[in-house]
């Protein structure tokens, strides 16, 4: 969706995230108990997103391959609270 009056980009992020991209930026292993995992049922391991930094940085990593898609505005505002 883009915004008319910014030009920006709003993202819905999603609630459960693969733990691969934790384990690539190395939080995963400092990740503590205050982390809520869980497994699907073919055994694939997620966890309950306290942030998504990493899944912006992969998106803007696969998105962006010139600096003429520069300046990028994206947001997000979570859902409300039910």
């Amino acid at each position: 969706v883009v915004t008319r009056g910014t030009g920006g980009q709003k993202l819905a992020m999603p609630s459960l995230l693969p733990t691969g991209l934790w384990k690539q930026s190395g939080r995963w292993k400092g990740a503590g108990e205050e982390v809520f995992r869980l497994s699907d049922r073919k055994g694939e391991a997620f966890l309950l997103a306290p942030t998504h930094e990493e899944v912006v940085t992969d998106l803007v990593a696969h998105t962006v391959r010139s600096y003429r898609a520069l300046p990028l505005r994206l947001y997000q505002i979570g859902p409300p609270a039910q």
